[in-house]
């Protein structure tokens, strides 16, 4: 009977380790940030999955480790015995956090989950281990353009003072100076022209084409003001990535093959040729001969160059040079980010 109960207590520390190595290879720690709704108090969440059932946890508070850091740490303790086999099962561990209310602006989240092993008669049944993750949110209101491109969608915005720099009949954009980001506000049957000042509020949200946008509920003009464009080669239409190293929906991703400063939204002007005109209408694509990497950037059909949205204008014919004022949007196709030009009314010029 001993020798049964020994071999069993061997099998078991066996499958017990072997179970415990693949944990202290690292199961993810997440955390939950909460809704960007303004300074309302916050609750934060923060989870492990653990590949058995035999685990309690007991948790701190989180601390502020400076006016902006968050962090906390989540023990979590191994209650295995040696009659109780439980290494099938995957359990989700969860600690909840009540912050309470926060100022607006990014924060910072560590959370470090440690698992303690308890020893049955010299038995260990797992491995210490420890796994610390690290996010950031962003609490409202924004109250400029960057801080409302950098934050989560459904962030509540309030920005003042900004120029209109073209319009279109789904909204119009804004710049706070020229050579400054530039942001979506979308809003039906607006009624704002270019080159008026306004104040807008409202969230922030994602298009279809993956564009960072304020969907407003208030548009106010407060004056007049122009923003012109800046000239940007067709290789730096879109650019790199820009503020998206938190959690995901954080910041505006850039283009495929983009590199330098994100310009999505900015008033922009191209030139090149013509590489391709759309028989049915509304785009062309345009070149100017600038390279990426050895390759010349293109557009989601593959013609070389920048694609232009430009309803309503007569097709340019291939091969012939034009200069397009509007500003730089972005379209989804195949999962990827492809860089697009909305072209301002009487913001095309074409030469033979």
């Amino acid at each position: 009977m001993r020798t049964t109960i020994r071999h069993c207590i061997v099998l078991l520390t066996a499958l017990l380790a072997s179970a415990a190595g693949a944990r202290s290879q690292g199961i993810e720690v997440t955390v939950t940030p909460p809704k960007p709704t303004a300074t309302t108090p916050v609750t934060l969440t923060v989870c492990k999955e653990f590949p058995d059932s035999c685990y309690a946890y007991r948790s701190s508070a989180w601390t502020f480790t400076s006016p902006f850091t968050i962090s906390a740490r989540l023990n979590v303790n191994d209650h295995h015995r040696p009659e109780y086999f439980c290494a099938t099962v995957m359990t989700l561990v969860c600690g909840q956090y009540q912050l309470g209310s926060l100022k607006p602006g990014r924060y910072r989240v560590y959370a470090t989950v440690n698992t303690v092993c308890v020893y049955e008669n010299s038995f260990p049944f797992c491995l210490p281990s420890s796994r610390t993750a690290a996010v950031c949110f962003d609490v409202g209101p924004a109250s400029s353009i960057w801080e409302a491109k950098r934050s989560l969608p459904g962030t509540f915005c309030s920005i003042g003072g900004s120029t209109v720099t073209a319009a279109f009949p789904h909204g119009f954009y804004i710049q706070a100076a020229p050579g400054g980001p530039g942001l979506l506000v979308r809003q039906a049957n607006h009624g704002i022209a270019a080159s008026t000042r306004v104040d807008v509020q409202g969230h922030t949200a994602v298009t279809d084409g993956g564009e960072k946008c304020v969907d407003a509920t208030m548009v106010r003009a407060t004056g007049s003001a122009f923003i012109g464009p800046a000239f940007v080669s067709t290789t730096d239409v879109g650019g790199d990535d820009w503020l998206v190293e938190c959690s995901p929906g954080t910041g505006q991703p850039g283009v495929r093959g983009g590199s330098g400063l994100n310009n999505i939204g900015l008033c922009a002007a191209v030139a090149g040729r013509v590489t391709h005109a759309d028989p049915a209408g509304g785009f062309f694509t345009i070149w100017d001969g600038a390279h990426t990497a050895l390759a010349p950037v293109r557009d989601s059909d593959g013609h070389a160059g920048v694609r232009v949205s430009a309803p309503g204008y007569p097709m340019p014919q291939t091969g012939s040079f034009a200069v397009v004022e509007g500003v730089v949007s972005c379209t989804m196709a195949g999962g990827e980010r492809y860089p697009l030009l909305l072209a301002n009314p009487e913001g095309v010029s074409i030469a033979e």
